[in-house]
């Protein structure tokens, strides 16, 4: 399968550099936010500032954008789906969380703080290809 990025997106080299030598970087960025959201009134709380968030649209229209689709729950009775918009503001919450400087300098604080510029910065970061 080809990628549109060969060299791997500005986002991608970043954060293969604040990647320990014994890990991947997918996994690390994804360990990075399941390490901070990982209990329930966490995930809640996360979940419930980004549905009220005042760029709701922009997360959700970038994530779509993205091709990202919604995450279906199993069916365990607890599960709960997770929506594109909330798939790429986890993601971007690791970034910020691994130290991700491109990000967290433009970003006004909390994740749920983003503003478009913030938010269109990230998700260009991770589409651009690093040359």
């Amino acid at each position: 399968m080809a990628t549109a990025t060969p060299n791997g997106s500005y986002a991608v080299q970043e954060w293969k550099t604040l990647t320990p030598a014994t890990q991947i970087w997918n996994a690390y960025i994804t360990k990075e936010a399941l390490t901070q959201l990982s209990s329930d009134a966490k995930w809640i709380l996360f979940a419930a500032s980004i549905a009220g968030a005042d760029e709701l649209v922009t997360w959700q229209s970038c994530a779509l954008d993205m091709g990202m689709a919604t995450l279906y729950a199993t069916e365990d009775p607890y599960a709960t789906d997770i929506s594109p918009e909330l798939q790429l503001a986890a993601v971007a919450f690791a970034a910020v969380e691994a130290g991700y400087s491109d990000i967290s300098i433009d970003a006004s604080g909390l994740i749920e703080d983003w503003g478009t510029a913030d938010i269109s910065l990230f998700v260009s970061m991770m589409l651009t290809d690093a040359v």
